[in-house]
This record gives structure tokens, sequence and C-alpha cells, in this order.
């Protein structure tokens, strides 16, 4: 559980709070999401968290999760009708993370890259 969401009377601010029923510590995921060329101008990134789909925008974006058991990631590219950019990522247990969902040109795959804590700028 990050220190933000373990202190009394203090709400962390996120993009998307956790919606499923979930009573046990939480933490804080941001995700980044990078694209080249002209994806970040004619599409827009789809994350899922536990199954759940989040319309986001490009860069970095911030989920609540469950801090005790693993949670499904997953992300793609949505741009007119087509679906490109699909990857998947189980995040374990523990304190808050960063990782990053990239997709490279022509390519159908999406990659995702945790981040070591040093290079949390956020």
């Amino acid at each position: 559980m990050s220190v933000l969401a373990a202190t009394p009377g203090v709400i962390p601010y996120v993009d998307f709070p956790y919606v499923d029923f979930h009573d046990g510590p939480r933490r804080i995921l941001t995700v980044i999401s990078e694209g080249s060329g002209l994806i970040t101008l004619t599409s827009r990134p789809v994350m899922l968290v536990d199954g759940r789909e989040y319309h986001c925008v490009w860069g970095p974006v911030t989920f609540e999760v469950p801090a005790d058991r693993n949670v499904h990631i997953g992300g793609y590219i949505l741009g007119g009708q087509a679906i490109t950019g699909m990857g998947s990522f189980l995040l374990e247990p523990g304190n808050d993370e960063q990782i990053v969902f990239r997709h490279r040109s022509l390519s159908s795959i999406g990659e995702f890259h945790r981040l070591p804590p040093a290079q949390f700028g956020y």
C-alpha cells in the first residue's frame, strides 16, 4: 500500500478508482502510454484493469488497484474501426507501480515494461 493511501483521512487522487468490490489495501498504478508517429494523433489507448475497459489519453494515467492480490492489466490501441497494439501484464501484489505501455509503428503487438522506483517522475 502506498504511504499516501495508508494515511488516515487522505484520499489520493487517481484518474480511475477501483470499482469492483475489494475491502483490502489498495495501491496506485501509473501507466504511461507511448506511441509513435500518426498513431498518437488518430488513435487512443484503452487500458483494462481486471477486465474493465478505460479509454485513456496518451501519457501518464493513474489507476487504483488492490495491493494484496494479483491484478490483470491489459491494453490496446483503438483507432477508427481497427484494434491494434494488444498487450497484457499480470501485476503481482505489492506497492505502488509504474509501467509503460508502448506501441511501435507497424506492429500489432503492444509492450508493457515495468519501471524501477528510481525512475518514478510523477
